[in-house]
């Protein structure tokens, strides 16, 4: 059965809030506007009562951040660890992973609502 798309981008309003949460933990990070730039624009579309074609573009939006060929697809919240010489997750940020997978995913189902 499929989700409204409405529900789908409640939860990703949640899930852009708590990654963030993440990317503000790494201060080198320049992706920080961006996202909240999208949070931004979901909150709007979400007050504005969801308007449908709104929802997919923003989707469009996001998968395309989180697609291979996007500058966005090679960052990690990383530092270098001086004794090992490798860079190890900040501390604090290690469901970054699962968070993404989420954000892309809904992102995707979006596409999916959107498209029957």
């Amino acid at each position: 059965m499929r989700r409204p798309s409405r529900v789908i981008l409640f939860e990703l309003i949640e899930s852009i809030e708590d990654f963030l949460e993440i990317l503000r933990m790494d201060s080198n990070s320049s992706w920080v506007k961006h996202f909240e730039d999208i949070l931004h624009e979901a909150k709007k579309i979400e007050q504005s009562g969801g308007d449908e074609v709104a929802i997919r573009d923003l989707c469009a939006t996001i998968r395309a951040m989180f697609s291979a060929k996007s500058p966005f697809a090679e960052y990690v919240p990383a530092i270098h660890n001086p004794k090992t010489g490798r860079y190890q997750l900040i501390p604090g940020t290690e469901k970054y992973q699962d968070i993404s997978k989420r954000i892309s995913d809904l992102s995707e189902e979006i596409r999916t609502v959107g498209s029957h």
